[in-house]
């Protein structure tokens, strides 16, 4: 155990390692704004008026808005006759095109400048799931209550609640995600509690406390399977409730 000041660092993500059916970087940047603008439609009735509005282009509107929720993204040229948009993230160069009249009804595909295609349906949005085909497989992305719950092979604290939130990703290759639950048990316990038992189920763990604010934090890291699965846990308390963020990725 090592003892640092600083606080810990951020807690990995739950996609970490596991490929998303052949979808970049580029596409999941899209795919986050498309996500999160689809939700933005159906509960806020001024965009629907906006993109509703006679002798508009609502399709085009909503593909804006959906790049505009990403600052790494940027449009490079719109073909209204095609419907088609092209984007290119800002870090890396790379574009995809991407058709805007299907973006409305919640089903696309985008192909990639190295002609690659894949088809999203975020139709499931609004029920937290966004659905992904690519060349490497289907890949099936949750953020409703199913993503709250932690995989069975994840020692289960006794008494936990989960929280709301977090995200579960389904691929070809395994499962990954990021779940949190809240306990009244102090941060020791609840520490002792995975460094035994992620012991006996054959993980090679690293512990590291952490302080911040006056609150103890503590990082477990635990992997197995030449690092194939892995679990890291970020355990701090506040206000007489220890919270656990679980970050965790395994194969099938």
């Amino acid at each position: 155990m090592s003892t640092n000041p600083s606080l810990p660092p951020a807690p990995k993500k739950g996609l970490s390692g596991i490929a998303v059916a052949g979808f970049g970087c580029l596409g999941l940047l899209l795919l986050t704004g498309v996500a999160g603008m689809m939700l933005i439609n159906k509960g806020c009735q001024k965009v629907r008026q906006m993109t509703e509005e006679p002798g508009g282009k609502p399709a085009k509107m909503l593909a804006q808005l959906a790049v505009a929720a990403n600052p790494d993204l940027e449009i490079v040229s719109t073909d209204d006759a095609k419907g088609e948009m092209t984007l290119r993230e800002k870090n890396s160069g790379k574009t995809i095109t991407m058709p805007m009249n299907d973006l409305a009804q919640g089903k696309f595909t985008i192909q990639e400048s190295d002609g690659k295609t894949t088809t999203v349906d975020v139709s499931q949005a609004a029920g937290g799931k966004l659905t992904v085909e690519g060349p490497e497989g289907r890949t099936v992305i949750s953020t409703g209550s199913d993503a709250s719950t932690l995989p069975a092979w994840i020692p289960a604290y006794p008494g936990a609640q989960n929280q709301p939130g977090g995200m579960r990703g389904d691929t070809p290759e395994g499962v990954a995600g990021n779940a949190s639950f809240t306990t009244a048990d102090p941060v020791a316990k609840v520490r002792q509690f995975y460094e035994a038992k992620l012991k006996d189920d054959g993980f090679e763990t690293q512990f590291n406390t952490f302080a911040s604010g006056g609150k103890e934090i503590v990082s477990i890291d635990g992997g197995k399977n030449e690092g194939k699965t892995s679990l890291n846990l970020i355990i701090s308390r506040e206000e007489g409730r220890t919270t656990v963020q679980a970050s965790y990725q395994s194969p099938k």
